[in-house]
């Protein structure tokens, strides 16, 4: 038989802005995955690919599963804020690689993208989870928040070139490998 405890005593949550550059972080995250997967489809149709095409696309998520059981041996291999920098530097390389209109092209840098971003999600969970519930809260929020907001800002980005989309993730991927050594160990 399970024993059951009256109850469960945890400490209280304990907020601070302190750790605002691991929130932009987790911001940051979702933000690209969801801004650039929104303006992906539009992009594909435009190159001439089928919905059936388009949506096989999407099975590229599944690189997250290595990418996110990678992420613990990396931090120890190479510490936290390197691990992160790897990770963001496959992020940066998806993006780049997205550039040609080439739909092979396209669909390899989605993969490598999605693979990098899940690693850097685990690496920074990981370390909003050492702040505690308050900070590892607030990181949670910020996380959604960034999907939020890439759901409010992609759609000015619709049928025009696909370089300006790209160019915006780019830059937020470069911040994201900046604020890697304020907001991570």
């Amino acid at each position: 038989m399970l024993r059951t405890r009256d109850h469960l005593a945890l400490p209280a949550p304990q907020y601070t802005l302190r750790a605002w550059p691991l929130y932009t972080l987790g911001f940051i995250l979702l933000f690209l995955n969801f801004f650039v997967a929104n303006l992906l489809p539009y992009r594909l149709e435009a190159l001439g690919l089928s919905q059936a095409q388009i949506g096989g696309i999407f099975f590229a998520y599944l690189a997250g599963i290595p990418g996110s059981a990678l992420a613990g041996a990396l931090v120890r291999w190479l510490g936290e804020v390197r691990a992160f920098r790897l990770a963001f530097g496959v992020v940066t390389l998806g993006l780049l690689l997205q550039l040609p209109d080439q739909p092979l092209w396209i669909l390899i840098g989605f993969v490598a993208m999605m693979a990098g971003i899940f690693t850097a999600q685990a690496i920074a969970g990981g370390a909003s989870g050492r702040g505690g519930s308050g900070v590892s809260g607030t990181y949670v929020a910020a996380f959604y928040l960034g999907g939020t907001v890439a759901g409010l800002v992609y759609p000015p980005f619709i049928g025009q070139s696909p370089l300006w989309g790209l160019e915006v993730a780019l830059g937020v991927s470069l911040l994201a490998v900046f604020l890697a050594g304020r907001g991570l160990r």
